[in-house]
């Protein structure tokens, strides 16, 4: 599945145990690999399934992938982000910097390239790093991606997470490690709000203010705020 959503290929088949169900490659799909990188999942609209029972006990499965783009431009869209991210590491300039001042400047930078769109409905690519570095206009997800892939290029631990804001609807931001320690961080409300340090290296009860998520899929979070 991975590799699959990795190459934007139409489809995948492969045999999982009789334990495996239907529910949980929708989960292992929607929940995990389209967030695991600025990358997996890109433009991905929709799933769908079909499943057999094999003679050993096992299931076959056939997984189809809907994108909003052609698979072409998928990849001149992931060639494009990507050789934007590398050229913006190179002018950030970070090789001497501690990870702090890595976040610091990643935060700093995305928050002065991106505007979050003004109306509805969103552009496909405004949820992509694609939209935050190349259109300078991204969504939750969007600036999410943008800060993973600036993270893993400086050197810098930063995982994708999914949940919800309080009024339902969903909403992605990220976690990054800093000397050891895991911090909650969100780019897109730093850009978006009263002060760029807002929601910058900040605990789970600071975030479970404002939004939810399922804890148990990510790494335990420092209980104290990142002391500047």
């Amino acid at each position: 599945l991975e590799e699959a959503l990795y190459a934007s290929a139409p489809d995948v088949s492969f045999t999982a145990p009789s334990d495996i169900k239907c529910r949980d490659i929708f989960s292992m799909v929607q929940d995990e690999l389209q967030y695991k990188t600025g990358e997996h999942g890109i433009l991905l609209e929709e799933t769908s399934a079909m499943w057999a029972d094999t003679a050993s006990g096992d299931i076959s499965y056939h997984v189809e992938f809907q994108y909003s783009r052609s698979r072409g431009e998928i990849e001149s869209i992931k060639n494009r982000t990507d050789d934007y991210a590398d050229e913006a590491i190179a002018d950030l300039d970070l090789s001497a910097s501690s990870e702090y001042q890595k976040a610091v400047a990643i935060n700093e930078y995305l928050c002065d390239s991106i505007e979050y769109p003004a109306r509805q409905p969103y552009s496909d690519v405004s949820h992509t790093a694609y939209g935050a570095f190349i259109e300078h206009s991204a969504v939750c997800d969007g600036y999410a991606r943008a800060a993973k892939l600036l993270c893993d290029r400086s050197g810098l631990e930063c995982i994708i997470v999914t949940g919800k804001v309080k009024n339902g609807e969903g909403h992605a931001w990220n976690l990054v490690n800093i000397d050891g320690k895991w911090y909650q961080w969100d780019v897109c409300w730093n850009d978006g709000g009263h002060s760029r340090e807002e929601y910058f290296l900040v605990t789970d009860d600071f975030m479970d203010r404002s939004r939810s998520w399922d804890e148990d899929r990510y790494p335990d979070v420092s209980e104290t705020p990142y002391i500047r």
